[in-house]
């Protein structure tokens, strides 16, 4: 069955690690996940001149943009792990419920206030630690 990307939220904790409770970042337009392994050579004289790999080490990232609103309770969490240099515990989620979620570092947050349009954010998370699938 198709998805609408508009089904897609991102979510962060605002409850503790013991009893998570994941609410959305307010006024998204955007979400992505990024998924990726290294690859590791195992290539040797008996390869018979092909290349020949083993999955390495794997990695995540989710990004997210949206329109800023003021007192959300989502973004103000990202506001405050940012400045706090603490981990997150986030959700790319549908309306149905989590799709992945994962511990991650916030490793960018972004506002955008031009002259003639809305105040917009942008922010990018590291994973720290395995992506969960639900």
């Amino acid at each position: 069955m198709a998805m609408k990307g508009l089904d897609v939220l991102i979510k962060v904790n605002v409850g503790t690690e013991e009893t998570p409770e994941y609410v959305a970042v307010g006024a998204q337009r955007g979400a992505s996940l990024s998924r990726s392994a290294e690859t590791l050579d195992k290539t040797s004289k008996d390869s018979d001149g092909w290349q020949e790999s083993l999955a390495g080490l794997k990695s995540w990232t989710i990004s997210t943009d949206g329109l800023l609103i003021l007192d959300d309770e989502g973004y103000e969490a990202l506001e405050n792990a940012y400045m706090m240099s603490e981990n997150v515990l986030i959700q790319f989620s549908t309306k149905s419920g989590a799709m992945f979620e994962g511990d991650a570092i916030i490793t960018a947050i972004d506002l955008d206030a031009p002259y003639d349009d809305l105040i917009s954010y942008t922010a990018e998370f590291q994973g720290s630690g395995a992506l969960k699938k639900n």
